[in-house]
């Protein structure tokens, strides 16, 4: 039999300032997301903990969140009904996608999409152009 490994905390986070509902790797692991009931993203650099950038634009709390493959855009979902697209390295807002009539639950990004799923029942797919 072998022994499970022993995990021990390394650092805590805590710039937010309510619950956090939401938590994402970039694909190459040089940023962390996290997101809640505050309404803001966070953005960090695992290594240090340091927080790199606020993002803030939701109303409502956030509770989903997804990198691109590319590291390069970060999707973020809300209670709001909301998606909502940024540049990792601006900060930006760069799309808000409308279409759900209740809270996202979930998001899934790939090459070409965005997938979304909803508390009203539905998956919509969004489609990327660049």
């Amino acid at each position: 039999t072998s022994t499970p490994p022993v995990l021990r905390e390394m650092q805590r986070l805590t710039d937010h300032t309510a619950a956090v509902r939401a938590i994402a790797f970039s694909p190459n692991g040089e940023c962390l997301a996290t997101a809640g009931d505050d309404r803001t993203i966070r953005l960090w650099d695992p290594r240090s903990g340091h927080c790199l950038r606020v993002l803030a634009g939701h109303p409502w709390v956030i509770s989903s969140l997804a990198f691109s493959e590319d590291g390069e855009l970060l999707v973020s979902g809300s209670w709001d009904a909301t998606v909502k697209v940024w540049e990792v390295r601006s900060g930006k807002e760069l799309a808000i996608l409308v279409g759900h009539t209740d809270c996202i639950t979930d998001l899934v990004v790939t090459k070409n999409m965005i997938l979304s799923s909803s508390r009203d029942r539905t998956i919509k797919q969004w489609n990327l152009i660049q």
